[in-house]
């Protein structure tokens, strides 16, 4: 998967099946349709915000996620970890890129 431009700050993605416009990866919806993101605490005392059900490139989210929130971050069975609580960020850069299914 690559990003061959940028037109008004929006990436485009060139790769064979992913439409124009749209992220490759993507988030299914929890169980019971609600958001798959969820703040948890680790050890120490730290927190972080989990998006689970990530299918596609996970490593484009947490990049992306990292950049939009300024916060280190982790692949962790097949969940996105970003430290810190930013799950109200997460759930609306989701919806921006329209991955949530």
């Amino acid at each position: 998967i690559e990003v061959y431009g940028e037109e008004g700050g929006q990436r485009r993605w060139a790769s064979a099946g992913i439409a124009q416009n749209r992220a490759p990866f993507m988030v299914m919806g929890s169980k019971k349709g609600g958001f798959p993101v969820t703040v948890e605490s680790r050890a120490r005392g730290k927190t972080v915000t989990v998006i689970h059900n990530v299918s596609g490139d996970v490593d484009a989210l947490l990049t992306k996620l990292k950049e939009k929130v300024g916060a280190g971050g982790v692949v962790r069975d097949g969940d996105v970890e970003v430290q810190g609580d930013h799950a109200s960020v997460v759930e609306a850069l989701l919806l921006k890129l329209r991955c949530v299914k």
